[in-house]
C-alpha cells in the first residue's frame, strides 16, 4: 500500500531528517513539508493524504491546535523532542509518538504501524457484512441473514 504524507515541523534539519529516512521506504510518498503549520493547515484542508508526521511545539499553531483543526484528521505521528506530551497526545488517538532524536528503526516501526492499520482499514470496507452475530446458550453464533426468515 502507498502511503502519502505531509511533514509538518519548524525546524528544517528535523524536516530533512524525516525526508531522508522516507526516502527508504518504498511505500512512503511525501507530497510536501512545511515549516508553517498555518500553511499546512490550509494544504490539509483541500488535500487529503493517509500520513502526518507533525511537530508538537510550533511558532503561531502548535500541533495539538492544529490537530484539533482538521475535521477528519489522517493517520497522526507527532515528532518531537518533549517526552511530556505524550500522554496528552495518545488521548487525541494518535498513531505513534516518536521522541526525536529519531531512529531510523523507530521510523520505520512508525511507519509500518500506519501501513498495517490502514491496510486493516480497507480490508473492513470491502468486507460485506452478511451475517449478524447471536449470543445465547453462553455462546456467540454466526448467522447467515440468508437463512433468516423472520
Amino acid at each position: 500500500m502507498n502511503l502519502s504524507c505531509i511533514i509538518i515541523d519548524d525546524e528544517y534539519l528535523a524536516i530533512k531528517v524525516l525526508e531522508e529516512y522516507s526516502s527508504k521506504i518504498d511505500e512512503l510518498s511525501i507530497l510536501k513539508t512545511f515549516t508553517d503549520p498555518k500553511e499546512a493547515l490550509l494544504f490539509l484542508q483541500q488535500t487529503k493524504v493517509d500520513l502526518l508526521f507533525l511537530d508538537i511545539q510550533m511558532p503561531y499553531l502548535d500541533g495539538f491546535e492544529l490537530l484539533k483543526q482538521l475535521p477528519s484528521p489522517p493517520l497522526i505521528i507527532f515528532t518531537t523532542a518533549r517526552h511530556d506530551f505524550a500522554v496528552k497526545a495518545f488521548e487525541l488517538d494518535v498513531l505513534d509518538y516518536l521522541v526525536k532524536p529519531i531512529s531510523s528503526e523507530r521510523f520505520e516501526k512508525a511507519v509500518g504501524k500506519a501501513d498495517e492499520y490502514l491496510q486493516l482499514l480497507a480490508g473492513r470496507k470491502s468486507e460485506k457484512k452478511n451475517y449478524i452475530m447471536v449470543r445465547a446458550d453462553y455462546q456467540i453464533t454466526k448467522i447467515s441473514v440468508e437463512d433468516i426468515l423472520f
